[in-house]
């Protein structure tokens, strides 16, 4: 099940995601049941997204700080609210501190609050074409989730819930096809494998297409030279043109809007001096635009990059959930004598972007795991409950210092 949504998502990059419907994947595996449905614009009040307008800016800021954290002088592409729908999620499982973390690092408080004001922007990014979110929790054969958490991910964010054989290669492609058809055919064999210790994947994926309300003329195009971090200079593909855009200047960038056809914004911040310097001054709420005549240049650009984000959480402050025996996720599944965590939290990404506009895909993928799964086999027993030999040997030599048998402890 897909969701249109629309964002203006953040910095340099307003990230407009895609997806294309690939091969069908065969989910016949047995579904959790649910009695809740998807809440729709029609039943979301008007007054609770007014009441979050001055809240708008965390998808922002978690964008920002992973956005620093990540930077390491090469091409970097994330997904700010691909993560934060993916921990708002999450956090539906959590209690305790562990919840209380995920909700820090979503600039949030209040977990009723996170489920709604995720509902809202749903029914939002419906009505805008070309922009689509799925999500789905996949649950290893055999466990069984608390129902309330999973009504809550069918409710609030029209969650895909499948049971499946996490033994059977086929579930890994079935996975890998659902997140390829999501992101219509863009990202390809996200998952490189399922652990004997995973027990269940949430997975988020976005996508989205724009169109330039202004294009490029593509006899425009011509080779020009790029300045890289370290001084040196390139050959790429520039595009080129002069139209009146939105921009506004500050002392450590230029910054001007592209919009595209379906109401979404690229938002590039041209650095004056250096990326670090830009990213730990920009504050865009605070610049102030107007219409000016740009000759702009613009290199046609297209990679893909699959981020870590467990490192980069445990950074911010998300520790937790990641602890095999402290994560309290006890409200998502509760398993006799094991304790259920988080063992990676990843984001697979991939943008194009040329004359005619942008089209790219992220998804974030929440590996789940339990501590007693830890094993592939079977441990060998031994119970020394009768009688035994024991020798105790000094290790140089090998000479055997105390020897001796129990009979009777």
């Amino acid at each position: 099940m897909q969701l249109k949504k629309r964002i203006v998502i953040f910095l340099s990059l307003s990230l407009i995601l895609t997806a294309c419907k690939g091969t069908d994947v065969n989910l016949s595996q047995t579904q959790v049941v649910s009695q809740s449905v998807f809440k729709n614009s029609s039943q979301v009040e008007a007054e609770f997204f007014e009441h979050y307008k001055a809240d708008k800016t965390a998808n922002w800021i978690l964008g920002l700080e992973v956005l620093k954290l990540l930077d390491q002088q090469e091409n970097v592409l994330i997904s700010p609210v691909s993560l934060s729908i993916a921990l708002a999620m999450l956090q539906n499982g959590a209690s305790g501190v562990t919840q209380e973390e995920i909700l820090n690092i979503l600039h949030r408080s209040d977990s009723a609050m996170v489920n709604q004001y995720y509902n809202t922007l749903s029914s939002i990014f419906e009505e805008v074409e070309s922009l689509e979110v799925g999500n789905s929790l996949w649950i290893k054969e055999g466990i069984e989730p608390k129902i309330d958490f999973v009504d809550q991910l069918k409710a609030n964010f029209d969650a895909e819930v499948h049971v499946a054989n996490f033994n059977d290669v086929a579930t890994l492609e079935a996975i890998n096809q659902w997140i390829e058809r999501e992101t219509k055919g863009m990202l390809k064999d996200t998952l490189g494998e399922i652990d004997a210790r995973d027990i269940a994947f949430l997975i988020n994926t976005i996508y989205l297409k724009g169109e330039w309300e202004y294009p490029f003329e593509a006899n425009a195009t011509k080779e020009s030279l790029f300045t890289l971090f370290d001084g040196r200079q390139i050959d790429v593909e520039m595009m080129h043109m002069r139209e009146n855009l939105n921009y506004a200047e500050t002392e450590w960038a230029q910054i001007a809007e592209f919009p595209y056809t379906n109401g979404l914004t690229m938002r590039v911040i041209l650095p004056k001096t250096d990326v670090e310097s830009a990213l730990a001054a920009v504050d865009l709420n605070l610049v102030p635009y107007k219409l000016e005549d740009l000759n702009v240049s613009m290199p046609k650009f297209e990679y893909e990059v699959k981020n870590a984000l467990t490192e980069v959480l445990k950074e911010m402050g998300m520790v937790q959930a990641f602890d095999p025996y402290g994560a309290e996720f006890q409200s998502m599944i509760d398993l006799r004598d094991e304790n259920v965590y988080i063992g990676n939290i990843f984001q697979h990404t991939k943008i194009i972007n040329d004359e005619k506009g942008t089209e790219a895909a992220a998804a974030t993928v929440v590996e789940i795991e339990a501590t007693s799964a830890e094993f592939e086999e079977q441990p060998i027993n031994f119970h020394m409950n009768k009688p035994f030999i024991y020798v105790i040997e000094e290790n140089v030599s090998g000479v055997p210092m105390f020897m001796g048998i129990v009979y009777k402890p």
